[in-house]
């Protein structure tokens, strides 16, 4: 279930990340630079989430045992 559920965490976070890359692009190339710094913690915050998430899901597949749910 766990595993499941870190993977949609995933599954959300890459379009996030997706859109961060493309509009910071589009701000450097026009100029608009401002708000382009919540932009830029946006795509930090969603850029973490994929990599929790992958270490935490092959933590999960290392330890089958010791994280079942009853």
């Amino acid at each position: 279930m766990r595993d499941r559920l870190y993977a949609l965490f995933e599954i959300v976070a890459w379009p996030a990340l997706g859109w961060c890359v493309v509009e910071v692009g589009v701000r450097l190339a026009t100029g608009a630079l401002s708000g382009g710094a919540m932009t830029v913690a946006t795509g930090m915050a969603a850029c973490a989430t994929v990599v929790a998430s992958r270490l935490r899901r092959h933590a999960l597949v290392a330890a089958p045992g010791q994280n079942r749910e009853r």
